[in-house]
């Protein structure tokens, strides 16, 4: 074979197919794309039925999916339960320091303000309950901005909120907003029956789902002047 002749190699692949997409609309770039006519096809099959089932989704009306806010309470009962470890405290530390840009809330309750963690002051809305033993009452008064050695409202805490065995005064409360205005409030069962059958974790005292306490005027020592004028 002569050097003209020379050799001849041939190579054959599989031919790359790319698959049609979209990127751009005359000269405006479409965000985050492109996309494959899949992509298009769910996209548009999607809003569509967003669309048609707005009334089933939608609690705040015909507003995009975006405009969805809600706040989130993270409740938290006898928070002894997580205050006495340091895993638990550091979780309480966790919410109450970087819940508010997540749109959530640490909703915590305790026997004595001290079982509340060690960053219980940073809690914005603080309400104290009935408690006989005066040293917790004197801490609870302190936790809610007001005079722990003030004997008034040592007596109110310790006797005169829901006095017991006096019906219709359950759920009286001393509460304390972000301003440290404090006044008493009192709390009532709504008459929903899934809250009525379950609030009360008294045994024996479990409410009637068809006729819940109904609140009543408060007389005697309830009546006395509200204690907002011995706020910090």
């Amino acid at each position: 074979m002569s050097a003209a002749d020379g050799r001849v190699g041939r190579f054959y692949t599989a031919a790359r197919r790319h698959p049609w997409v979209l990127g751009k609309v005359a000269d405006w770039k479409i965000p985050l794309g492109p996309y494959t006519p899949a992509q298009i096809a769910v996209a548009v099959g999607g809003g569509f039925l967003l669309i048609k089932t707005i009334g089933w989704w939608s609690w705040m009306g015909p507003v995009p999916i975006v405009a969805w806010v809600r706040f989130t309470a993270v409740p938290s009962d006898e928070l002894y339960w997580l205050t006495s470890s340091a895993e638990g405290t550091a979780l309480v530390h966790e919410i109450l320091h970087d819940g508010r840009k997540h749109g959530a809330g640490l909703l915590a309750g305790s026997h004595d303000a001290d079982e509340l963690g060690p960053d219980r002051g940073l809690m914005a809305y603080r309400a104290l309950a009935r408690t006989t033993d005066r040293e917790r009452a004197r801490r609870g008064l302190e936790f809610v901005g007001l005079d722990p050695n003030n004997p008034e409202l040592l007596r109110l805490v310790t006797t005169g909120l829901s006095p017991v065995g006096q019906k219709g005064r359950e759920g009286e409360f001393l509460l304390t907003c972000p301003r440290q205005n404090t006044g008493r409030v009192k709390v009532t069962i709504p008459r929903i029956k899934r809250i009525t059958t379950s609030i009360t974790t008294t045994p024996g005292r479990r409410p009637s789902p068809a006729s819940p306490s109904t609140p009543e005027p408060l007389t005697g020592d309830a009546a006395d002047a509200p204690p907002k004028e011995q706020t910090a």
